[in-house]
This record gives C-alpha cells, sequence and structure tokens, in this order.
C-alpha cells in the first residue's frame, strides 16, 4: 500500500466508527452522571468515540509512513440541522475532505458526526442508541 501511495496512484478516504462497546459506555457513563443529560452534551460525548478510532487509526497508518490525517464533525465540511440526537444532513462541502487529499494520502474521517447550525457536534440518527 505505501509504495502506491508515494508514487501517488491511490488516494484512500476511510471512514470510521467507534470501536465495539465505545457508544454504549459513553452513553451509561452519560447517564449515570445526569439522567436528563442534554441531547447536545450526549452527542458531544458520543461523538468522542469515533474520533477516538479516526486518532488511533491515523497513528497506525503514519507508523508506516504514510502520509495521513484524521478529520473530525469540525474539520469534514457536512452541515446538519440542530436536531441533537436524531440530525440529518443538510449540506456537504467537499473543499476540507479535496484539500486533506491534496496534502496527504490517506484520510480517516470520524464517522456519524457533522456540525449543526448551532456549530456544535451532532451524531446521525443512526448512531443514537
Amino acid at each position: 500500500m505505501a509504495d502506491g501511495l508515494a508514487a501517488g496512484q491511490d488516494k484512500i478516504v476511510a471512514v470510521v466508527s467507534a470501536m465495539s462497546g465505545t457508544t454504549g459506555n459513553l452513553k451509561a457513563a452519560m447517564l449515570d452522571v445526569n439522567k436528563q443529560v442534554s441531547p447536545s452534551n450526549l452527542d458531544s460525548a458520543l461523538a468522542t468515540g469515533e474520533m477516538l478510532s479516526a486518532c488511533l487509526l491515523e497513528a497506525a497508518i503514519s507508523r508506516l509512513r504514510v502520509s495521513v490525517v484524521s478529520l473530525n464533525g469540525y474539520s469534514l465540511g457536512i452541515r446538519t440541522d440542530s436536531d441533537f440526537g436524531r440530525a440529518s444532513i443538510e449540506g456537504v462541502d467537499p473543499n476540507s475532505i479535496m484539500t486533506a487529499l491534496r496534502e496527504h494520502d490517506v484520510v480517516v474521517a470520524a464517522g456519524a458526526q457533522a456540525i449543526g447550525q448551532s456549530g456544535k457536534v451532532n451524531v446521525s440518527r443512526q448512531k443514537q442508541l
């Protein structure tokens, strides 16, 4: 893989999810602190599972000396409504991903998250438990 990437033959975008059990554990931890946690606070906490996966994969790929960057909801260019816990995509600006692909061989994207009209991270309908 690294030889092809080094020669400029291929570019990869990998979308990652939280590791098995992480989302459930994060939700349980939040509800242990506050059974009435706000949907925006819960979305922010749940998004960290995907962010961790993206950072771990970036670290693993960089060990192979492959140019890699990870992007999260704040830098992906995906915009949603601000319906926390049930966000729907309203628009996608591919510029940040395209820029990242020009600068790196691999882009790791944290899945199931985007930024709402309020500027806060939202999770998709499918991600909410």
